[in-house]
């Protein structure tokens, strides 16, 4: 063991850490063991957040899609009624100027 005052030891009198190496080193692996733990629940986490959002945000686009579609078929019927108004009014002043 290195005297108190001597600042080299060797490499296994560091992993002993004057017989607490045992309980030190321990701690670091369980540490080390939940941190790695942590940042995989973390990562899971957030792709399954991503997967949900783009598959929310892919129902909304599909249902605006589908309005869309909607209102412009309701828009042309409109139309082709309101020609279809014009039609039968041009052929009734016709009608009624013979």
């Amino acid at each position: 063991m290195a005297k108190r005052g001597d600042l080299s030891m060797s490499f296994s009198e560091f992993i002993a850490m004057g017989y607490h190496g045992f309980y030190v080193w321990t701690s670091y692996g369980v540490s080390a063991v939940l941190f790695i733990a942590l940042y995989l629940g973390v990562k899971s986490q957030n792709k399954s957040m991503k997967q949900q959002l783009k598959r929310r945000y892919s129902r909304e686009e599909l249902s605006q899609a589908k309005e869309a579609q909607a209102q412009a078929k309701e828009a042309q019927a409109k139309q082709q009624a309101e020609r279809d108004d014009t039609v039968h009014a041009d052929s009734m002043a016709q009608g009624e100027n013979l």
